[in-house]
């Protein structure tokens, strides 16, 4: 069986690949079980949708997510996958009637955050729980206590202010002080930081989940 997500290497996996050590913490907080079936909150491509489906192979993982190219993307990749006990639904979390004590455990990677009435949306997920279920999720430290966080803002504070400023053209060309390389650098600053966030970023008039 082709695991799309080895397969796939790091420099060219975006935003999953950048989350490699952080899934490997999350999949050891959820011990996800041979028979488990498995609810994927905010799921986005599905990786850790598919995970869990490798796993629980004689379970189910249901994965979950606002964003409709993200949810075709994750069954393509579990189509090529051959993963038969995983299933995408593009569905709001928060409102989503899900079958009642159908899950022994649900998940999210960083998709819990963006609830905008949170105790409904844990209330909706909890129905769908096993009496003794588990909910295991991952959610960003506050911003001061969160370096990849801070790195990005710093960056762009940076680039506003002309702090930082990259070396463009020939030696006898423009250099830094120029206008013209003052703006090219800016914009190399903001794309450099914002390229993670924008892999993940949906458009404005996407509904949050």
């Amino acid at each position: 069986m082709i695991n799309a997500d080895q397969q796939q290497p790091a420099s060219h996996g975006g935003y999953d690949a950048e989350l490699r050590r952080h899934n490997e913490v999350l999949r050891r907080a959820c011990g996800i079980q041979f028979r488990d079936h498995v609810l994927d909150i905010g799921c986005g491509t599905g990786q850790t949708t598919r995970q869990a489906a490798r796993t629980a192979q004689a379970g189910r993982a249901l994965g979950v997510d606002v964003s409709a190219p993200a949810i075709e993307r994750a069954r393509e990749l579990a189509r090529a996958e051959q993963l038969g006990n995983v299933a995408f639904e593009r569905a709001d979390a928060q409102v989503y009637r899900f079958p009642q004590e159908r899950f022994d455990l649900a998940i999210s990677r960083f998709g819990t955050m963006f609830f905008d009435d949170p105790a409904a949306a844990f209330a909706n997920i909890r129905q769908a729980l096993h009496p003794a279920g588990r909910l295991v999720m991952m959610v960003w430290q506050a911003h001061e206590r969160n370096e990849w966080d801070a790195a990005i803002h710093q960056t762009l504070a940076a680039a506003e202010s002309g702090v930082e400023r990259l070396a463009v053209g020939p030696a006898d060309g423009p250099g830094p002080g120029d206008g013209k390389c003052d703006e090219v650098a800016g914009d190399r600053a903001r794309t450099h930081a914002l390229g993670s966030l924008m892999a993940v970023r949906e458009p404005s008039s996407t509904p949050t989940g």
